[in-house]
């Protein structure tokens, strides 16, 4: 009996060793299972960015040179007024107007340039306007013919508004006010 009753006691005191032992154990276990299946899915997040990563980079290889040349002249890196300018011109003499004058006004956006920008969801810390005051001389077809070309150009421009009078015969005087658009360096 005496036997029997040292055994259960033995049993009881190694069940209670064990127990109180691996109690703070299990409570670490736990904390390392939880850090664990974080950082498994800190891993799977990080397999999917770099994933995600590969195919934006394929897709960014899969675009020609001739693409992003043409990427380039519709937004140039600086305003370029001077190519502009050139463009406008050519445009013009090709169509048989005459330029009378092209006004390239401070770079500063007006209010309403700025609510314009923000309402189409234009970031104005990446791109910046280069407003243009141009007046031609010509013959309503070829102004017609000279909007149709600006707007088929590489270079994003928007005309704004458009002023005209009547001088002799059919030949009219245009008021031109546009934007041409261009993006800021991200330096």
């Amino acid at each position: 009996m005496f036997r029997i009753i040292i055994s259960i006691f033995f049993i009881a005191a190694g069940t209670f060793i064990f127990f109180g032992e691996t109690k703070g154990m299990y409570g670490e276990i736990k904390i390392k299972t939880v850090e664990s299946d974080v950082l498994d899915n800190a891993l799977v997040v990080s397999r999917q960015v770099k994933s995600a990563r590969d195919n934006l980079l394929a897709q960014y290889n899969q675009i020609s040179q001739i693409d992003i040349d043409r990427l380039n002249i519709m937004l140039p890196a600086q305003p370029e007024s001077v190519k502009i300018i050139l463009q406008i011109d050519n445009i013009l003499r090709r169509k048989g107007m005459v330029l009378k004058s092209i006004d390239i006004k401070n770079q500063e956006k007006s209010p309403e340039d700025k609510v314009a920008a923000a309402a189409a969801g234009i970031n104005s810390d990446t791109f910046s306007t280069l407003p243009l005051t141009i007046s031609v001389s010509g013959t309503y077809g070829a102004f017609y013919s000279f909007v149709k070309d600006v707007e088929q150009s590489l270079r994003l421009m928007d005309i704004k508004r458009v002023n005209f009078s009547v001088s002799d015969s059919d030949v009219y005087n245009f008021n031109i006010e546009a934007v041409a658009y261009w993006k800021k360096s991200s330096q």
